[in-house]
């Protein structure tokens, strides 16, 4: 028992090495296209569009970077269930801490970015420049003025940024489900992740232009993803379970 709760911490902490790993990474990557905007509009400050791009850069970074570290850590490994637990506590931290990242410091950061780098003072705010709350009363608002469209578009992305902020949940059960049994090669698991981030944008694009054409509801268009992902992860362990 002692050796097994002391492989459990080392493989534990080998998989937020990789998370972390992966997340810096996806984050430089993400850097790449800012940087050569900068470097293409002389009116921009570089310092100032890296600065205010922290936040959005680092929510779709751990989206991204976390599930990924955790696939790919997880390679030749048998999963205890010790360790699945811990895994998905730290799939619950990253989403929180990404709800209240999208919840709040991406549009402020979005708003100051408009205003200084862009140069537009103008006080009409974009959608990806409201809070939450914000988000909710421009909804209402345009509910009360008759703007059917108007409302249907802010009420989906208003669901969005809730079900994107925890997506790394959605992925990391998904995870979980393909090597809690049995030891999968690293490659074999950079393969599937690559596959299922994929599969997420796809069915994200399509559930979303349906959400907008109303052939489906704001929070299921929303969360259609993730619900997804969860029932194959769900699917999965449970075909496990009849044959292990």
């Amino acid at each position: 028992m002692h050796d097994r709760t002391t492989d459990d911490q080392c493989l534990l902490g080998r998989t937020i090495r990789y998370a972390v790993t992966a997340i810096a990474a996806v984050a430089l990557l993400l850097y790449v296209p800012l940087v050569l905007r900068a470097f293409s509009n002389t009116q921009a400050s570089l310092a100032s569009l890296l600065v205010y791009s922290v936040p959005q850069v680092l929510t779709f970074a751990v989206l991204v970077g976390f599930p990924l570290g955790v696939f790919v850590s997880l390679g030749r490994r048998i999963v205890t269930r010790r360790l699945a637990t811990a895994i998905l506590v730290l799939a619950i931290g990253c989403s929180v801490v990404s709800v209240g990242t999208m919840m709040s410091f991406v549009p402020m950061a979005n708003r100051a970015a408009r205003q200084t780098v862009a140069g537009d003072s103008s006080r009409r705010q974009a959608r990806n420049e409201l809070t939450f709350t914000e988000m909710r009363e421009h909804r209402n608002s345009a509910v009360e003025a008759g703007l059917v469209g108007d409302a249907r578009d802010l009420d989906v992305y208003y669901h969005s940024r809730w079900a994107l902020s925890c997506a790394p949940l959605a992925f990391v059960l998904f995870a979980l489900s393909v090597v809690t049994r049995r030891a999968v090669r690293q490659w074999v698991l950079g393969g599937i992740f690559c596959g299922a981030l994929a599969a997420y944008y796809l069915l994200s694009r399509a559930a979303w232009e349906a959400g907008l054409a109303g052939k489906l509801p704001a929070l299921v268009a929303a969360w259609l993803p993730n619900v997804v992902f969860a029932g194959v992860a769900a699917c999965l362990v449970k075909v496990q379970n009849r044959y292990s």
